[in-house]
């Protein structure tokens, strides 16, 4: 089942839903009945729904393996710009660096006075909520892995849910790639282009 109730469509199955997450397809992967996966390497794990109207959902209520559980009062409000909470470790479960290690690298465009510890935190508003650096060649920050405290602002957000809405954009007014590298034309076997107009 999704968080909002919804059941999960079988993976060997194409109704609702075609896909090519097929259980031979992916031997790896245990696509077993219709329980929450995450084949693809996504954020959360999750599934086609049932609903002929929501392609996909993730399943945000499943808690992630070796990660310790926040407790049920440490959420944010907004975007978490004022979040003083003690959480430390990021979606990933990685542990966050002492901001004080960044603290005159200029990093994502802001100025970190003030902060203090290694606790995170949205210095810079982000949309998506308080996050932290991390002391990783790869991975140089992320998301942390607290939830909003406004069960409303908990839902999935429409990119992946295809059902008839509004079209609603955001712009980024930094570049972000995580954990990304420069590659070669030929060295990906695909790409995807985003364009307006």
């Amino acid at each position: 089942m999704t968080p909002n109730g919804l059941a999960c469509q079988r993976w060997d199955s194409q109704y609702p839903h075609n896909h090519t997450f097929l259980p031979e397809a992916y031997p790896c992967k245990d696509l077993r009945e219709n329980y929450c996966r995450n084949p693809d390497g996504q954020e959360f794990p999750w599934c086609f729904t049932t609903d002929p109207r929501v392609r996909t959902m993730f399943c945000t209520h499943i808690p992630q393996c070796g990660a310790q559980n926040s407790p049920v009062s440490d959420c944010f409000f907004g975007f978490g710009e004022n979040y003083q909470g003690e959480q430390s470790r990021t979606r990933s479960n990685l542990p966050c660096a002492p901001w004080r290690d960044h603290s005159n690298s200029g990093e994502r465009g802001m100025l970190m006075a003030g902060l203090e510890g290694n606790f995170c935190r949205n210095p810079d508003k982000d949309k998506h909520g308080p996050w932290c650096f991390i002391n990783n060649s790869a991975i140089t920050w992320d998301y942390c892995n607290i939830k909003p405290c406004d069960t409303l602002q908990n839902t999935i957000p429409a990119v992946f849910v295809a059902e008839p809405t509004p079209v609603r954009c955001f712009v980024h007014k930094r570049t972000r790639i995580v954990g990304g590298a420069p590659v070669g034309i030929s060295d990906g076997s695909w790409m995807v282009s985003i364009q307006k107009g």
